[in-house]
């Protein structure tokens, strides 16, 4: 009897003890939702945080969501390392569409610390400042190119917007189709300062699309801008037949350094482990490693690829790691492309088993370069051209190339140690090959 009416006054008093707390509305004052509120039920389609407002999430709660959060305010998450904080859906296999961090008149300062969110579809930024640490998400992604990005916009300051991403996981496995245009990121910035170090980020792609990128770094009406990645995995796999081009790390435009990082890409057509457009910033301590999907069409594919003019013969390629392999046709295979600064103490490891194509350690074209102290093991077991080291066009008679102190094992149908293209129109300075 006791206990009967100790349920009565329980509920009385505490009513979502038992079955968790029920959200119709948005939050427009500070709120805090405690683990005696969990799970918490956000019914109301596409929930807000209204700007002024900060939502408090505690560490243990459970928040299942019917639809997607925006956040104009401040969403403020504390788990602990021994007490998550969960986001999740409501509807069993209905998953849950969108976390969005809107613009505001305000920027806030939003953290999410020890949070799991899956089954979400995706997540946007806009113009806010978001720190992720120890957070864990799984997407999955149908009707949407991307899985998480940030746009920096035109009305912030720099100093007063930016993402940090530290000891996540991001998973994201994708199946939107654009019909052979388009296409699929795991991570897409624009124009919003960005640092991440100690995470993960694998995505999985299922659809016919032109491009697959694990991280697409690049600016449309935002201004210059930096992203800096340390200490991380990338992990990107394409798996229809027809994408063309599939990237671990594209920096179309964003400069930063990118360090002792670890790539893995595989897909069938052109691929890159690292794609870097721009700037003088460092490539240093990274593992790249590059595979093939399939036997059929033609490709390129390129373990670090940095055709920067602007280093001279400052340190620009330094101490990665590179394997690429390929038993497929028609595949041109470079562990390291420059065309200006210094490659120094790489070791690339290739293979190319295919009847054609052309498997080349390092190539450096166009402007003055420096390649020192590399280590290169080419294995060309079928008919592609192998070249150690390929001085290719350059464009100005006073350009020095200096190749010193490179150990080189070249095998294959050609076994050239290097290549010479338009010879005379740069200078070639060869010390202790």
């Amino acid at each position: 009897m006791l206990n009967y009416w100790a349920i009565v006054l329980l509920i009385i008093l505490w009513p979502h003890a038992l079955w968790g707390l029920e959200i119709d509305n948005d939050v427009t004052a500070n709120t805090t939702w405690g683990p005696g509120d969990s799970p918490v039920h956000v019914n109301k389609a596409d929930f807000a945080v209204a700007e002024g407002a900060t939502l408090t999430i505690e560490a243990g709660v459970t928040v299942k969501i019917s639809s997607g959060v925006t956040v104009e305010g401040t969403l403020d998450v504390n788990g602990t390392a021994g007490s998550h904080v969960t986001f999740t859906e409501l509807n069993a296999g209905a998953g849950w569409s969108h976390l969005k961090f809107q613009r505001a008149a305000v920027t806030q300062n939003n953290t999410l610390e020890y949070a799991d969110i899956e089954k979400l579809n995706y997540i946007y930024l806009s113009e806010q400042k978001v720190d992720f640490d120890h957070c864990s998400f799984v997407l999955a992604s149908s009707n949407i190119w991307y899985g998480l990005a940030a746009y920096g916009g035109l009305y912030k300051p720099h100093a007063d917007i930016g993402l940090t991403i530290a000891n996540s996981t991001f998973i994201m496995n994708s199946t939107y189709d654009g019909g052979g245009s388009g296409k699929i990121a795991g991570l897409i910035l624009d124009g919003l300062d960005t640092t991440i170090s100690g995470s993960s980020f694998s995505l999985t792609a299922a659809g016919y699309v032109a491009e697959v990128s694990g991280l697409y770094l690049y600016e449309s009406n935002t201004g210059a801008y930096a992203t800096t990645v340390s200490g991380s995995t990338v992990d990107v796999a394409a798996s229809h037949a027809d994408v063309g081009t599939v990237e671990g790390v594209y920096y179309k435009d964003a400069t930063g350094a990118f360090q002792d990082n670890t790539v893995t890409v595989s897909g069938p057509g052109s691929i890159y482990g690292i794609r870097k457009e721009r700037g003088s910033d460092q490539l240093s301590g990274n593992t790249v490693t590059l595979s093939t999907t399939g036997e059929g069409g033609y490709g390129y594919l390129y373990g670090i690829y940095y055709p920067s003019t602007a280093a001279a013969c400052n340190d620009l390629v330094v101490d990665n790691r590179v394997r690429l392999s390929t038993n497929a046709e028609y595949r041109y295979l470079y562990g390291i492309y420059t065309q200006t600064g210094m490659a120094r103490a790489n070791r690339v490891i290739a293979s190319h088993s295919g009847p054609s194509g052309a498997l080349v350690g390092i190539e450096q074209r166009y402007y003055e370069g420096c390649l020192e102290n590399n280590s290169l093991s080419l294995t060309g077991a079928g008919g592609p051209a192998v070249q150690g080291i390929a001085v290719s066009t350059h464009y100005n008679a006073s350009s020095v190339v200096t190749i010193k102190n490179n150990i080189i094992s070249a095998d294959g149908a050609s076994g050239l140690v290097w290549h010479l293209s338009r010879a005379g129109q740069c200078r070639l300075r060869a010390q202790h090959l």
